[in-house]
């Protein structure tokens, strides 16, 4: 039996992300672009403004990544549970075909 990745649209990650800042500043990210393979770290989310680049830290290389938009996220997973999302499941995210300038 294969199993079903569980998936998430781009606005549901970057209210994550946001959220994550706020309330769970302990649980990091790890993720995969489109067409790369995974970052191999757990990052801190340092910053998640409304449109702004997300800015991640990478303890452990001691450098911070600047993300201009999660839409090229395919994939993350977490380092902790948080709410509905599961540490260390792979969420998959959906491809927006209209996404708001707002």
């Amino acid at each position: 039996m294969e199993a079903i990745t569980p998936a998430v649209s781009v606005s549901e990650l970057r209210t994550l992300l946001h959220s994550l800042t706020q309330y769970a500043p302990d649980v990091s990210i790890r993720y995969r672009m489109k067409g790369d393979l995974w970052y191999p770290n757990f990052l801190k989310i340092v910053n998640c403004d409304e449109g702004k680049p997300v800015l991640l830290r990478d303890d452990k290389r001691n450098k911070l990544i600047v993300l201009s938009d999660v839409v090229s996220i395919s994939e993350f997973e977490l380092s902790g549970r948080f709410y509905h999302f599961d540490a260390n499941e792979r969420y998959h995210v959906l491809e927006e075909e209209y996404v708001s300038s707002y």
